[in-house]
């Protein structure tokens, strides 16, 4: 789900949003430590995240989050970029 949600609407319009729901997972299920279930789903929402996260982080370096206005004012600059 959350590979789906990040590629029909893209990474940086969705990632604020899943960390806020697995903080809000998180603060249920310590709220009711006794409920397996909220644990779980606590646990499952927060790997995908993170995983979703660092897959983000390995797949970006940062030439790719170089952008052309980037690259005009390195060059501006006297600063090769390639």
């Amino acid at each position: 789900m959350v590979g789906g949600l990040i590629a029909k609407r893209g990474y940086y319009s969705v990632i604020d949003e899943l960390v806020a729901a697995v903080y809000k997972l998180g603060e249920m299920s310590l709220a009711d430590p006794d409920n397996g279930e909220k644990m779980r789903d606590f646990d499952m929402w927060a790997y995908a995240v993170r995983a979703a996260i660092l897959k983000h982080d390995g797949e970006n370096t940062f030439e790719s989050r170089v952008s052309q206005w980037d690259r005009v004012l390195a060059r501006r600059m006297g600063i090769a970029l390639d």
